[in-house]
């Protein structure tokens, strides 16, 4: 923050403020923000932003519009961001169904998914999707006890989970 001490004085102050003093607030990242704005204004900065209009922005549309969602319901970066999982959740499982309509009767595709979270739902019923387990995607056939619990679920990971406190302990003890 910059006050100019000098104000009274200076033969512009009629075309610089209606005030007594100028007050200027620098934002400490303004260097940062800097470097981003030279960094859009390149050839190629243009043509990664450019992308942005048919890759990114859609998805945003859809979910503010045809899910009615024009503002955040709840308050609290916690609970904003749990309700922001939720819609794209609902994003994820919506595009998943679309594929699974477009399928025809029979047909023996294997639908490729990266998200594990995704939940199963009635229209995914006797197709195969690759889930993926962090290095491959592997076949899991949907059947109707499925429903309601998430693709990743039934898609072994390689993702070890180490516990912390007292488990962390115990798997120490059973190592040694």
């Amino acid at each position: 923050l910059y006050r100019g001490e000098s104000c009274r004085e200076c033969a512009v102050r009629e075309r610089c403020t209606t005030g007594e003093a100028r007050i200027v607030s620098r934002d400490g990242r303004e260097p940062l923000l800097e470097a981003m704005r030279q960094k859009l204004r390149s050839e190629e900065g243009k043509q990664i932003y450019k992308k942005r209009g048919y890759t990114v922005e859609p998805v945003f549309g859809e979910m503010k519009w045809d899910g009615r969602k024009l503002s955040m319901d709840l308050r609290g970066s916690v609970k904003v961001r749990g309700e922001f999982s939720l819609m794209c959740l609902v994003h994820n499982v919506k595009k998943i169904v679309k594929r699974v309509l477009d399928l025809k009767p029979g047909d023996k595709t294997v639908l490729k998914v990266w998200d594990r979270a995704s939940v199963i739902v009635p229209e995914m019923v006797g197709h195969t999707f690759g889930v993926h387990n962090g290095r491959v995607h592997t076949p899991v056939y949907v059947v109707e006890n499925m429903v309601g619990h998430r693709l990743g679920e039934f898609s072994p990971t390689r993702k070890f989970v180490a516990h912390g406190g007292k488990m962390a302990k115990a798997q120490g003890a059973a190592k040694k």
